[in-house]
């Protein structure tokens, strides 16, 4: 299923996203070191929600890939958001 568009990615633009991920990671553990009360676990998920998006952008080659495609993932994303806040207002209204 190609959308006629032959795209090859080179090596330097996986070795920046390499970089990018590593600083991400980096940024996770140092935010963990610090207390946010209740936005610690909102600040972790932001960072991943960051570094999903490039790795489905970059590796799993999105970024070339059909407009349906995109679209679908877009709404697991918008699933997965409303999922996050419903359990953060439960968590909040407790």
């Amino acid at each position: 299923m190609s959308n006629g568009k032959h795209h090859i990615t080179d090596y330097k633009t996986y070795a920046w996203v390499l970089v990018i991920l590593l600083f991400f990671t980096a940024l996770t553990v140092f935010v963990s070191w610090f207390d946010f009360k209740a936005l610690t676990i909102a600040v972790a998920l932001i960072i991943a929600s960051i570094k999903v998006t490039i790795v489905l952008t970059y590796f799993m080659h999105l970024k070339y890939d059909y407009l349906v495609f995109r679209l679908m993932v877009s709404m697991v994303f918008l699933l997965i958001a409303l999922v996050f806040v419903i359990t953060f207002f439960d968590y909040l209204f407790r």
